[in-house]
């Protein structure tokens, strides 16, 4: 990508779209682009060209070779091993790569619709976090969290015949977060299209199916675009989801601070004895000298 202060006021707006939103650039026109960014499709093609390539069409043709390659997990793995540097450690380079990718979500994430998603959580009479794979561990974690803040909450991260049962007790009242970082499954459309005939609300967290699904979901929220990199594709998902129950953590802090106390009485129930196995270290003060004494 071209620097900022190379690119005009314009082609950096352009800039930032494409880099938004690259799974909408192979099927569509610099026209129909200039429409959705407010600018005309010579602009379009004049950034396209700033950033290093021939031409929409080269750039289209590189973004569908990507979208091949991250369908393929073993060949991401390979890339990914390949583009590892030598010049700092691996975790340096995975933490880096993390810091970098924290950083895009924060522009990435509009307060507006952060805080739709936020009130979609809390008005909720339940909420199914739902992923598969790397994010079904998301959606475990999310699940896990709400409950501990007082919010009915489950996970449904169950494949092929066996997500039925899970979606059965979906209602009106309820909210659905879907995680799909990458790939589109048959089974999130399933998800998406139960919660709509039942009256859920949607919330949907992607990096690249946000386009494809918006018109049917009630919020996406966007993430950054991983390619490659050694970051973990669902660590901002992670993040987002420890945001979305903190947020409602300080909303209802009295009913979030009991059900973290009734969990921990709950606990030493069951075990009998304390939990952890080295007990913290008793107080130790010395006597207080007597008055005078030196």
């Amino acid at each position: 990508m071209a620097l900022d202060e190379e690119l005009s006021p314009s082609e950096r707006k352009v800039a930032r779209y494409l880099a938004d939103h690259p799974n909408e650039i192979p099927s569509s026109t610099a026209a129909d682009l200039g429409l959705r960014i407010g600018t005309s499709d010579a602009t379009v093609v004049r950034t396209v060209k700033a950033l290093g390539y021939s031409g929409l069409p080269e750039l289209k043709r590189v973004l569908l070779k990507t979208m091949v390659d991250r369908r393929d997990p073993a060949r991401m793995l390979a890339q990914s091993i390949d583009q590892l540097g030598t010049d700092a450690t691996i975790a340096d380079q995975v933490l880096l790569a993390t810091g970098n990718l924290m950083q895009e979500a924060r522009h990435l994430v509009d307060p507006d619709t952060w805080r739709t998603a936020v009130d979609l959580i809390d008005t909720a009479g339940e909420v199914l976090a739902y992923g598969i794979e790397e994010a079904g561990c998301v959606a475990e974690y999310f699940a896990i969290e709400l409950r501990r803040c007082g919010v009915p909450a489950r996970s449904l991260t169950q494949t092929g015949l066996s997500v039925t049962g899970g979606l059965l007790p979906l209602s009106s009242n309820d909210t659905a977060l879907v995680i799909a970082p990458l790939r589109h499954f048959r089974e999130i459309d399933v998800v998406i299209d139960h919660a709509r005939a039942v009256g859920a609300r949607v919330l949907f967290m992607s990096e690249a199916l946000g386009t494809s699904v918006r018109d049917r979901v009630d919020v996406v929220l966007q993430t950054p675009q991983t390619n490659v990199g050694p970051a973990s594709p669902v660590i901002i998902a992670m993040t987002l989801a420890r945001a979305l129950t903190l947020e409602i953590a300080a909303r209802h802090p009295d009913r979030a601070v009991a059900t973290e106390q009734l969990v921990n009485e709950l606990r030493y129930k069951a075990v009998g004895t304390d939990l952890d196995v080295d007990p913290l270290p008793s107080l130790q003060t010395d006597a207080e000298p007597p008055e005078g004494a030196e």
